[in-house]
């Protein structure tokens, strides 16, 4: 977990100068003892030490506050305006992989040849930037709790804008058509259960291995108790349960097991469902590294503030549609038993 300071321990402002708790070690009575002293920075380095507190607590340490994007994307180094991907589309099987299929050979037969063929598709880096002013009045009245949450905001507008973009791309692929979506018949578990195998079973006929179930956190609570309640495998008074009955005797769908489910607040929701995506992760989905956030700072004379500069460039591609499939009209409310 990223430290809530933007300096060490100990190192606090007087006069608009940094005052920084330094170890010696001192001669007393013939022993050689360790004490704490303070040092000055002077006014012409205090803005150097600033820059190099604000690197070291944006690189080494960073509060990244939504991270699953990670666990979805391959993130791939990238050195130019932007890459292309040359995709091949997979075949169903028994078809044969990327087109490629290994057939019976008789003794002297002729072994065919087989061309496999691509589909490029192009991803641009896009830079994103901010910047923001710290006013020199907060530096010469010592206002360190001011420069400290600026800095912890900007820190998260970077982590939140990072996440942002690549959640973006999955809800595009579904809503530009790219990727096929279809709606939960009811408002029971069952149902969900239901619509979540028939996209699974859809996804691995195309030879996809979907193991991600992405939503906003509003559906969260109905979706675990899909993952892990007991429910629908029982007859009670002769007639199917559809919704949680205790004890149940059947036990949790299969299909559950094989995912694990991703709730984060850059989805959009509706007000009693919301659309969940089913995903392969990694395959397909690619982010393209250009340029790491990195940090710049000048002095703004007009506006009598440092200002701090922040910019990364970054391409999110989905490479192909069947990696994702989304499940729209899942519950917020769970049923009543």
């Amino acid at each position: 977990m990223a430290h809530e300071r933007l300096f060490s321990d100990g190192v606090t402002m007087r006069g608009g100068q940094f005052v920084v708790p330094k170890k010696v070690k001192v001669n007393e009575q013939g022993r050689e003892v360790e004490k704490v002293q303070e040092s000055m920075v002077s006014t012409s380095d205090t803005k150097q030490f600033f820059t190099s507190g604000v690197q070291t607590f944006f690189m080494n340490d960073p509060e990244v506050l939504d991270s699953a994007w990670m666990e979805l994307y391959s993130v791939i180094n990238s050195t130019s305006h932007g890459e292309l991907f040359p995709f091949r589309n997979p075949d169903r099987a028994g078809v044969g992989v990327h087109g490629v299929v290994f057939d019976e050979v008789g003794e002297l037969g002729e072994i065919k040849y087989t061309k496999t063929t691509a589909n490029e598709k192009y991803v641009k880096n896009v830079k994103y930037a901010a910047a923001i002013g710290y006013s020199n009045e907060w530096f010469s009245d010592g206002s360190f709790g001011m420069i400290e949450m600026v800095t912890r905001d900007f820190r998260q507008a970077a982590s939140d804008k990072m996440a942002a973009i690549h959640y973006a791309g999955i809800v595009a692929a579904v809503s530009g058509g790219v990727s096929l979506s279809a709606a939960v018949s009811g408002t029971e578990v069952n149902d969900f259960v239901n619509a979540l195998n028939v996209a699974t079973v859809i996804m691995r006929r195309n030879r996809r291995d979907p193991r991600i179930i992405l939503g906003p956190p509003e559906v969260e609570n109905f979706i675990a108790v899909a993952m892990f309640g007991n429910y629908g495998f029982q007859n009670v008074g002769g007639t199917l349960s559809t919704s949680l009955q205790q004890p149940a005797t059947g036990g949790r769908a299969p299909v559950t097991g094989r995912y694990r489910t991703i709730t984060t607040d850059h989805l959009a929701a509706g007000s009693t469902t919301s659309t969940v995506y089913i995903i392969e992760p990694k395959r397909r989905l690619v982010s393209t590294d250009r340029e790491q956030l990195s940090l710049g700072n000048f002095q703004d004379l007009l506006h009598d503030a440092e200002t701090l500069v922040g910019k990364f460039r970054r391409g999110v591609l989905v490479g192909e549609g069947q990696v994702i499939r989304a499940i729209t009209g899942v519950p917020h409310a769970l049923p009543v038993a």
